[in-house]
């Protein structure tokens, strides 16, 4: 009678082993069903704002008052405005100014990218760190683009699409080299200035 005990506990046992490996098995099966209906959903109803490329970033947006779809494409390669200064120095009057034209957006500061900024330079020139990256195939280029590729998503998600992008962060300033590294078109407005006083 104990044998038929000890044998019902263990048959019951193996029964109850594989109701759980059915179980994770139906689990698993659903989740992988479930994985891949929403990837080609998400695949069939592509959102309006996409990466087109790593270096080129589409929005589109509705007008206010024609109710028309306008598309704007922005890149690395487009002339962007940044506003840097000492705190306190009119920075902020500055992009009030540059918001209330209806082709130029700037938004309020993000604070993340003057970090960036400082990342990137500082990555860049320990020697350690150089080495490893070049050991690795990162070269100067790779990296700059990447960077400039993250803050140029930072500044296009940072509101609503406009003709123009602007970021304003007074500490941008002091990375004023290395952000002409990052996106080329830049102009530097005290070379601008300076060019206008030497015609006079």
């Amino acid at each position: 009678m104990l044998d038929a005990i000890i044998n019902c506990e263990i048959m019951g046992g193996r029964t109850l082993k594989r109701y759980i490996l059915m179980g994770l098995l139906c689990v698993v099966t659903i989740a992988l069903i479930y994985q891949f209906s929403s990837l080609i959903y998400f695949s069939s109803h592509s959102p309006q704002n996409q990466w087109i490329s790593p270096e080129r970033f589409e929005m589109s947006s509705k007008g206010e008052q024609s109710g028309e779809t306008h598309k704007f494409v922005y890149n690395r390669y487009m002339p962007l405005i940044f506003i840097g200064g000492m705190p306190r120095s009119g920075t902020t009057l500055l992009r009030v100014l540059l918001d209330s034209h209806p082709d130029i957006r700037c938004g309020k500061e993000t604070r993340v990218i003057p970090r960036l900024l400082d990342f990137g330079q500082s990555w860049l020139k320990a020697p350690f760190e150089a080495r490893r990256q070049s050991e690795a195939g990162i070269t100067p280029e790779v990296f700059n683009s990447a960077i400039g590729a993250f803050i140029l998503e930072i500044i296009v998600k940072h509101g609503k699409p406009a003709p123009r992008l602007c970021n304003k962060d007074p500490m941008t300033l002091k990375s004023a080299v290395y952000l002409r590294h990052l996106f080329p078109n830049l102009k530097d407005g005290r070379a601008i200035v300076h060019s206008i006083i030497s015609r006079k």
